[in-house]
């Protein structure tokens, strides 16, 4: 009998022991394969406890010819229960390819009750931030208890790590740790498969446990990881965590687009997994999976009847003329009489999550024949939306600017279904751009300087900023393509007034050019534009680039692979 001969024995063996029926032992951790089922393939603690196969069998049960060195059944008992220790499931929490860039929040602010002191926090608590009263849980962590979990799960000391526990206050004698927090992020993972790298390190893919709460339809979700592990004595040391996005991954439907508020990005394609019913996608930016959509993310996307068995076609397009992308599929499923059907499914865009629209995905079903998915986009485009000459303006208006402006944002400022187009300048001086689409002509609005406000779909605008002392609240309505300027408030530091006990001297107020005092200067603001409801007209964090706006108004993408 053969060597191959007698593996396959004993892999039939090993799994009839272990009642592991249908179970599978995963090649590598980038397997693109979509035959195999998570649920499968987990071992935890609970379910490893009663195996009876030797070592000596396990080890040669993961003896697989693809010259990778994978961790044997014993090894992933071991780790599966390292893993699940309290002291270290934090680490799985964050993405990190160093170390010492690992979110500490994740790892003691869940509040582990091993971390607490024998002091009442909670009342420490109150009685060094002198609230009378809090409605969460109050936890204390020791410096010195902190350093030993540290020093122990990674080599390092507390003080060499990059970030920082969030909402948390030092004790008197600065050996204390104190933090309020609502509920914990306590999420258990299994492992699905392992192996050896070249420098000896363990790489791990893992998996949410099945009793988690993965937060249907809101587009929360806690991602599979590829955790490496470096042994060092008799424990481990964590070395790296990031989100597995390639494990399933369908490569021919893989873009590169951009997204508002997201900027550059991926949307990635992949093959259900057990319990994942339908088509499923992830929007993946700089490899940390920010968001997944259909399959059992999306309540409203859950199939019953029939099986998910392709992707037949893939339009990425701007079905409702918004600025933003949006995705029609077009699938081929395996009803329960084994016949094949096809079906769209339309997707709308909102920053980094795409949503399931049902009703306009059932009526594009029931009038467009499944030949391809630039059918059904013709189809919805044609049913008495707006059309997109608005993009070619605005790409031209960016085009013709002669000064830079780094960053771009689309805001909705008036109530029509065209969003007006922000420029942000280089600097103060440069100032800002709003630019409006309407009745086919363009009309800008330059902002003094960067800053303004708006609120949301009424056309009110105001550009509040100052310089050396002197400031200023030009407010603006937004209505039919034109600006009109509403009202205009300065006020100034008054130098011939007495300073306070800081030595800074008063203001004076002025309403449309007239005196007036601090207070009904405000009151008349609040008349014209209440400030309470307003948002900023752009965020420097989520501005996109020239080329990337240029590319969300083009609707361009290009694969991935």
């Amino acid at each position: 009998m053969n060597k191959k001969s007698v593996i396959s024995i004993i892999v039939v063996m090993a799994l009839a022991l272990t009642g592991c029926v249908g179970g599978s032992n995963i090649p590598s951790v980038t397997s693109t394969s979509a035959e195999v089922s998570v649920s499968d393939s987990l071992v935890s603690v609970d379910d490893t406890k009663d195996v009876s196969v030797s070592e000596d069998a396990a080890q040669e049960v993961e003896e697989i010819d693809d010259g990778i060195k994978h961790i044997t059944m014993a090894d992933k008992k071991k780790l599966s229960s390292f893993i699940k220790e309290n002291y270290n499931y934090g680490f799985l929490l964050s993405t990190y390819d160093d170390i010492k860039n690992v979110n500490l929040t994740e790892i003691f602010y869940c509040g582990d009750p091993s971390f607490r002191s024998d002091i009442n926090p909670y009342d420490r608590y109150l009685e060094l931030t002198g609230d009378e009263e809090i409605y969460v849980d109050v936890s204390a962590i020791s410096y010195e208890k902190m350093n030993e979990i540290l020093m122990s799960r990674t080599g390092y000391d507390r003080n060499e790590f990059k970030t920082w526990l969030m909402d948390g206050i030092n004790d008197y004698d600065n050996s204390m740790h104190l933090f309020a927090h609502g509920d914990t992020n306590y999420f258990t993972y299994d492992i699905v498969d392992g192996y050896y790298d070249e420098e000896g390190k363990i790489v791990l893919r893992v998996v949410p446990s099945a009793n988690n709460n993965y937060y249907e339809g809101t587009g929360y979700h806690i991602s599979e990881r590829i955790v490496t592990l470096e042994k060092v004595g008799s424990d481990y040391h964590f070395v790296s965590c990031r989100d597995d996005i390639e494990t399933d991954v369908i490569k021919q439907w893989c873009y590169n687009i951009v997204l508002p508020y997201v900027g550059s990005c991926q949307l990635m394609s992949y093959s259900p997994r057990e319990g994942n019913h339908d088509v499923t996608f992830k929007i993946v930016k700089n490899n940390e999976i920010l968001s997944v959509f259909g399959g059992n993310y999306d309540t409203l996307n859950i199939i019953n009847d029939k099986t998910f068995n392709a992707i037949i076609d893939v339009d990425i397009t701007d079905l409702n003329f918004d600025g933003s992308y949006d995705l029609v599929v077009l699938a081929e499923y395996m009803e329960e009489n084994n016949e094949p059907s096809y079906e769209y499914k339309v997707y709308q865009s909102e920053s980094s999550y795409f949503y399931y629209m049902k009703d306009l995905s059932n009526e594009v079903n029931e009038n467009v024949e499944p030949i391809t998915a630039v059918a059904a986009t013709a189809f919805v485009k044609g049913q008495g939306l707006l059309n997109d000459d608005w993009k070619k303006a605005y790409i031209d208006e960016i085009n013709s600017y002669d000064t830079e402006y780094p960053g771009y944002t689309l805001a909705y400022i008036d109530d029509d279904p065209i969003p007006e187009l922000v420029g942000e300048g280089d600097c103060e001086a440069t100032g800002a751009k709003i630019t409006t689409y309407y009745d086919g002509k363009t009309n800008t609005l330059p902002i003094d300087r960067l800053y303004f406000t708006y609120i949301y779909k009424t056309g009110l605008i105001d550009n509040c900023e100052g310089i050396m002392g002197y400031c200023w609240d030009y407010v603006f309505k937004l209505q039919e393509g034109e600006f009109t300027l509403v009202a205009k408030g300065t006020y100034e530091e008054d130098h011939y007034s007495e300073p306070d006990e800081n030595g800074l001297f008063g203001y004076k107020y002025t309403w449309n050019d007239k005196p007036v005092s601090k207070e009904k200067y405000y009151e008349n603001l609040h008349e014209v534009f209440d400030s309470s409801i307003a948002v900023p007209g752009y965020d420097w964090e989520h501005v996109l680039y020239k080329e990337e706006m240029l590319s969300l108004l083009k609707v361009e993408y290009s694969k991935v692979y």
